[in-house]
């Protein structure tokens, strides 16, 4: 999990104004999702990065991985009565 984090936080877009992201979850299989990027005109040093899913499958994962975890965890990550830890994981 900490490298996806790592990943995803350094979009290094090196010019590209559009893209794509492929990556695995071994709960949810692969998933694509493309990108862009936009700068704002008044303020250059900001800009909005815009994701979508590539394909019908990589929505289902991106449903899946959303709903995969219940809402009700206590602040240390752990699932109630699972066993579970979200932030280990």
């Amino acid at each position: 999990m900490g490298r996806d984090r790592a990943w995803w936080a350094e979009p290094n877009p090196q010019g590209r104004t559009s893209g794509t992201k492929r990556f695995n979850r071994h709960l949810a299989g692969p998933i694509t999702v493309e990108w862009e990027s936009f700068t704002l005109p008044d303020e250059p040093s900001q800009t909005l990065f815009i994701y979508t899913a590539a394909d019908r499958a990589s929505q289902e994962a991106m449903t899946f991985l959303t709903n995969w975890w219940p809402a009700d965890e206590n602040s240390d990550g752990q699932v109630p009565g699972s066993g579970v830890s979200r932030l280990g994981a």
